[in-house]
Parts: C-alpha cells; sequence; structure tokens
C-alpha cells in the first residue's frame, strides 16, 4: 500500500473488500481486450474506503486499465513506473518498471 493510500485511511491492496458491491466485467474481444487485467482482476475499478458516501456507496478509484478490466494480450499497465525528466511545462517522461517501456504524460489542463 502506498504511503498516501494509508495516510487516507484506503483498503490495502489485498483487503477482502477491494471489490466488494462491483460486478465482473466481460472481455471484450472485439476490441482485443481479452486477458483479465492484473490489477483489478476484471472489475475496473476498486473500493478505497467502504459506505463513503452512504451504505453500499464506496468511494472508489479507476483501475490502470481504464476500468476496461481486461487487457490486450501482452499488454503492460504502466503500473510500476518512474519518473525519468521533465520534458517541457507539465510534460514529463516516465518509465515502466515492468517492460523497460518509456512514455510521457501531459499533465496540463
Amino acid at each position: 500500500m502506498s504511503e498516501s493510500h494509508a495516510k487516507y485511511g484506503y483498503l490495502p491492496d489485498g483487503h477482502p473488500d477491494l471489490f466488494k458491491d462491483m460486478p465482473l466485467k466481460n472481455p471484450n474481444p472485439k476490441i482485443g481486450l481479452t486477458e483479465l487485467c492484473p490489477d483489478c482482476k476484471g472489475h475496473g475499478y476498486r473500493n478505497l474506503r467502504l459506505d463513503a458516501y452512504g451504505k453500499g456507496k464506496h468511494f472508489q478509484q479507476l483501475c490502470w486499465c481504464h476500468g476496461w478490466g481486461y487487457l490486450a494480450p501482452g499488454k503492460c499497465v504502466h503500473k510500476h513506473s518512474k519518473h525519468v525528466a521533465v520534458r517541457g511545462r507539465c510534460y514529463n517522461e516516465y518509465e515502466c518498471l515492468d517492460c523497460g517501456k518509456h512514455y510521457f504524460i501531459d499533465s496540463s489542463d
């Protein structure tokens, strides 16, 4: 669990209620999403805080698979990444520690 998750009282990785009240999504072979996402286990989201908005209404986080629950075969979600460099104003380069790919994120509005 990340330090920020613990700080805000979010459910830790592996908690039995991470996917409580969440149906499993179906694979979507038409667009090539056939492998179960290793992070959300096919749910697309995870619960961070149970009953945050009333009974059965949980505070949730979108998964790295963008909520699909499935990935294309061999696709990496780049969950474990490190910041490499700032390449411009609000434009950052990252390296995935799982697959080695470098990718860029523009965080401007």
